[in-house]
């Protein structure tokens, strides 16, 4: 049962760095789409 439980922890630890990285993109661009649109 405990290994199980290590299976899991590490997928939940690969699924919160590929979230942690894909929100930082999404912060970039909305950073970026906001001076856009500031200029226009």
């Amino acid at each position: 049962a405990n290994n199980k439980m290590k299976v899991i922890d590490d997928n939940l630890a690969s699924i919160e760095k590929e979230y942690s990285a894909t929100k930082e993109e999404l912060e970039k661009d909305i950073k970026e789409l906001k001076l856009n649109m500031s200029v226009n």
